[in-house]
């Protein structure tokens, strides 16, 4: 069949004859049938809905009806057109009155009816049940307002009585709500038409029927009361309802009920969280409130009022610690309002911080002048500085009466007045107070310790200063026994917090205490309160501040989950420790092993976890240019944290060898571990060797600490021949410290002790003299750096400030001991200081044969020393000796000793350990122990007879000649810090020739002997002693 197509085409049409046949789909009808149901579903809710509003509707149409039939029906019965009061003859009449009267009352359409309401309940309740006529009581009074307030409220309270079992309660609480909306409703408009007086019967009846209030209409009846008062109370007439005011305010209080503290707490919530609350005071009794309204507070949860504090508004919590303040100046004895008045602090604190955090969160311009608040560094005082700042912004903001609150609490007459009459029931909560004091003032810190620590006396304890008074309290507390271990953190959010404070305010008086003990003192029962217990003490100390250093988590989760400031006790404690054990340095009154610790470490554990600590640490948290040692802590390295900040809990040898492993990894990390990687050449003139030096070194700045090669030029400018493979380094830094370390050289000045510290002519602060200073420092931190030892020693005052100590009046006896001694004598003169002593506020500095008299104080030549400014002298003085003429070049070589030393490295080490560091150990020199370590050159072996003659000779030698000989032959008297083992490279004996009449000779860049074949124990050692008598060293022959 041939297919095509040829246009349109229409398909054949299908007939059936038979009709359509329909075809049920199951699906269609089920979907059909759900449909229908939800539609009926739909009709019945909105039928039921429909009914219910019907109902709604014909009920308050009903009751509006029924209202208003009552309200027409009690109009015309009790207060008809024309009629000014109601229509009541006896109680019962009145009774009834209101009964029908709360059935229908609006408190906006009835007020006036209300108020003629409240004003029969008045007249008959003062008819009927007042126990005096006011007006004789005033005539009786002679015209004592006093007098008569206490009547009217005795009066008032009478009858409060006679109510106490009043028929209907819920005819009462109707009328009690109705008087407290309408009160509401009314004060805009009374405060617009100054009609103060039409709320007094409110006021007074409000104070009779509070006892029907329910608790959550409290907080509407103090805000009412406290608005009336603050629009009412300036106005003349407020004398007239002035203690109905004071009724009113006071009656909840004195209400029997469950829900009683409760009550309480919403009064002080609502009542002291208003501006007028200084006035309010004089209204109600100040006593009054501390002994019913606080003590409520003793059964709530510290956690939960301190949500209470800081979900207030700033400006009310400002109110409510500016209340707290003032009831503190009346009542020092309640423990309660000390609690509350703490957390008060503490919500503030937190207010403070959440807003320089929003601060910090929002977008800033970086231009402005207090963009560095924003940095927000982990340094603890400076977090707290910062903090601080931002509270006082808000405390100038806020009213003068909370401004002069917060002044008067931190003044010496209060302080005095509290701590002269603490008690063990009010220490906890009143360090507590202190303490959060101290973190929103931190610029009063010194003042108010130094207040305090000026308690001799306590009134519980007349022979007992308030720091030896409050350690016996803590002694006997249930956590006095968590400290004979290493303490356990966690204890801490399982105990009283108040404890805690009380330890820390007694660490914070105590150090502020020590800060003026001169050391004589500090070892005198009679100026020391805690002379008996110092071990105790230090015990206590040492397993607190290792708990708080090495438990960082435990640590971390109580700074969060507890009251207690972890980081302030931390930083509280660890400084006192510091001290004590300077202290016991200077002036031994512990054992030497005391602050050891080794018994909480496994030491090679802790060596790898501090090195895998160094290792990820990128930055340095030490900032020694501020001349104070801070809070040296980071959450993820416990290990240096020890290390950093109680490194004496550590054996000495050991942190030693720690300090030679970060060396070595720091070499390895900046490539100076490669025999020649970094090197720098120099040609250095013997006669020249410092200018030389600092030419060529000087800009290396941290490059310094990579390798050197060294040729050296004598006198005559001739090379010297030799290669330097370590030794002419070494030549080098020994020489050249030789050289600027001696004092004719004019960069340094010595102590009658011999001991170096910097040169304090004006000429040694120019800018060259400081470079000169910052090279050296650089020179003492490459000597470190590569284990060599230099034959200097340096004052502690001085090494001190190598690790950012200043220093304190007690280090006056390493730069002067008769200054020191004269200044004690002036502290412990008994005479008059002002006539006997004619000492003024300057001091006299000569130079060159010229004295300058330079003032302590401005205007100090016409202020004279006397019995009660001479501690303020002493340390002037002080500070001048040690700190100011010296600072400029302590601080240019602590510069330059912190490019070649890590100060992490150098916060592992003391002052006396770092002076060993540098020089040696000062120990008697152990020949056996250079015996062991000695190799043999040349042809001399162990046994050679020359050399069996020589260790017999050197062992019989004075321990004086001992260490001539060993600076003879390494240029340091002091043996190596580790021993003759440590000596790079090792002590070498070789021989020199076989002449007798020849002097042993030494090179001392490469720890060599060159003793000639001796054949007689005489002669080698005539020959030893004079070469090593000599001073000479390098081809002395």
């Amino acid at each position: 069949m041939p297919l095509s197509f040829e246009g349109a085409f229409k398909a054949k049409r299908n007939v059936n004859l038979g009709g359509k046949r329909t075809t049920n789909d199951r699906g269609e009808l089920v979907r059909k049938a759900a449909i229908e149901r939800k539609n009926r579903e739909e009709r019945r809710k909105t039928e039921f809905v429909s009914i219910q509003l019907q109902s709604l509707s014909r009920g308050v149409l009903c009751r509006e009806r029924i209202k208003n039939e009552f309200r027409s029906q009690w109009y015309e019965n009790y207060l008809p057109v024309g009629a000014h009061q109601l229509n009541v003859s006896d109680w019962d009449k009145l009774s009834e009155c209101i009964q029908k009267f709360v059935i229908f009352a609006d408190p906006q359409l009835e007020f006036g009816a209300l108020q003629n309401v409240i004003s029969a309940l008045l007249d008959f309740l003062h008819s009927e049940f007042s126990p005096k006529d006011l007006t004789s009581s005033k005539s009786k009074s002679g015209g004592s307002d006093e007098k008569i307030k206490e009547a009217e409220l005795s009066n008032f309270y009478s009858i409060k009585s006679e109510l106490s079992s009043l028929s209907f309660p819920w005819v009462w609480k109707r009328f009690t709500t109705l008087c407290l909306k309408s009160f509401s409703k009314a004060l805009p408009i009374i405060k617009e038409e100054r009609q103060y007086a039409d709320l007094y019967p409110f006021l007074e009846a409000l104070g009779y029927f509070s006892v029907f209030l329910e608790v959550y209409e409290i907080p509407i009846y103090y805000d009412c009361l406290m608005t009336f008062y603050e629009y009412s109370h300036l106005q003349q007439e407020f004398s007239m309802f002035r203690s109905a005011f004071s009724f009113s305010l006071l009656s909840p209080l004195d209400d029997t009920k469950d829900t009683f503290n409760e009550v309480q707490q919403l009064f002080i919530f609502h009542v002291f969280t208003r501006d007028s609350y200084e006035s309010l005071l004089d209204i109600i009794s100040s006593n009054l409130v501390v002994s019913k309204i606080f003590p409520s507070l003793s059964f709530a949860k510290e956690a939960d009022i301190m949500s209470s504090l800081t979900s207030l508004e700033t400006s009310k919590l400002f109110c409510l610690a500016g209340a707290c303040l003032h009831l503190l100046h009346v009542e020092v004895q309640s423990s309660t309002l000390w609690c509350f008045c703490s957390l008060a602090l503490d919500a503030l604190y937190t207010h403070s911080e959440n807003s320089v955090i929003n601060r910090f969160n929002a977008p800033v311009d970086l231009e402005e002048d207090e963009d560095d608040e924003f940095s927000f560094v982990q340094d603890y005082y400076a977090h707290v500085q910062v903090v601080a700042k931002q509270f006082n912004k808000l405390l100038t903001s806020q009213n003068l009466s909370t401004q002069r609150a917060f002044a008067e609490a931190l003044s010496s007459n209060f302080i005095t007045k509290v701590f002269t009459e603490i008690t063990s029931s009010t220490i906890l909560n009143v360090s507590h107070f202190f303490s959060s004091m101290l973190k929103l003032f931190p610029s009063n810190r010194t003042s108010t310790l130094m207040y305090v620590s000026l308690i001799d006396h306590v009134r519980v304890e007349p022979n007992s200063s308030f720091v030896q008074y409050s350690w016996d309290i803590f002694t006997e507390s249930p956590i006095y026994h968590l400290f004979s271990r290493k303490v356990d953190v966690n204890s801490i959010m399982q105990t009283n917090s108040g404890y805690w404070y009380q330890l820390q305010l007694l660490l914070d008086v105590y150090s502020r205490m020590l800060f003026t003990m001169v050391d004589e003192e500090f070892h005198s029962v009679q100026h020391n309160p805690l002379y008996n217990t110092r071990d105790k003490l230090c015990i206590l100390l040492k397993n607190l501040v290792l708990g708080l250093y090495w438990d960082v988590y435990a640590s971390k989760e109580v700074n969060d989950n507890s009251l207690v400031d972890i980081t302030q006790l931390r930083v509280s404690s660890t400084s006192l420790l510091q001290r004590l054990f300077r202290i016991n340095y200077r002036k031994p009154y512990l054992h030497e092993d005391f602050f050891l610790m080794e018994e909480y470490f496994n030491l090679n554990e802790f060596e790898t976890g501090a090195l895998q600590e160094a290792q990820s640490a990128s930055t340095m948290d030490i900032d020694l240019s501020t001349g104070m040692k801070v809070d040296n802590y980071n959450e993820s390295r416990p290990k240096l944290n020890i290390l950093n900040n109680c490194s004496f809990f550590l054996p000495f040898r050991f942190r030693i060898h720690l300090l030679q492993q970060l060396i070595t990894m720091d070499k390895q990390a900046n490539g100076f571990i490669q025999p020649f990687g970094h090197l720098k050449h120099a040609v250095i003139r013997r006669n020249r060797i410092f200018d030389d030096g600092f030419d060529a070194f000087y800009n290396l700045g941290k490059m310094f600490k990579g390798s050197i090669r060294i040729t050296f030029v004598d006198e005559h400018g001739v090379v010297e021949e030799g290669i330097d493979g370590g030794g002419l380094t070494k030549e080098f830094l020994t020489s050249i410290c030789k050289t600027v370390f001696d004092i004719n050289y004019g960069l340094f000045s010595e102590t009658k002790a011999h001991l170096l510290y910097p040169n304090t002519h004006a000429y040694a602060q120019d800018i060259e003299r400081l470079r000169c200073y910052e090279f050296l420092g650089m020179l003492i931190g490459k000597c470190i750096y590569e284990g060599i030892q230099i034959d200097a020693a340096f004052a502690p005052f001085f090494v001190s400030k190598w690790l950012g100590h200043p220093s304190y009046f007690d280090d006056l006896t390493s730069l002067d001991n008769n200054l020191y001694e004269g200044l004690i004598f002036l502290k412990h003169y008994d005479g008059d200081v002002e006539n006997d002593l004619a000492l003024n506020f300057t001091v006299v500095h000569e130079e060159f044969g010229v004295r300058n008299v330079i003032e302590l104080i401005p205007n100090g030549g016409n202020v004279a020393v006397t019995n009660d400014n001479r501690l303020q002298y002493i340390h002037l003085i002080s500070n001048y000796y040690l700190n100011a003429r010296l600072s400029k070049q302590c601080r240019a070589f602590t510069n330059g000793f912190t490019q070649i030393i890590d100060p992490h490295w150098l916060a592992m080490f003391h002052e006396n350990e770092i002076q060993v560091l540098v020089g040696g150990d000062p120990v008697p020199i152990d020949v056996s122990d250079l015996k062991k370590h000695t190799v043999y050159a040349g042809g001399y072996e162990l046994n050679s007879p020359t050399i069996q003659l020589f260790w017999e000779v050197l062992r019989e030698l004075d321990e004086e000649d001992k260490r001539n000989f060993v600076k003879f032959v390494t240029s340091v008297a002091r043996p190596p810090i580790l021993g003759f083992k440590a000596l790079m490279p090792s002590f070498c004996i070789r021989t020199n020739g076989e002449d007798e009449s020849r002097l042993p000779t030494a090179s001392t860049c490469v720890n060599l002997l060159k003793l000639p074949v001796y054949t007689s124990k005489k002669t080698l050692k005539e020959k030893l002693i004079v070469a090593v008598r000599s001073g000479g060293g390098f081809g002395f022959s």
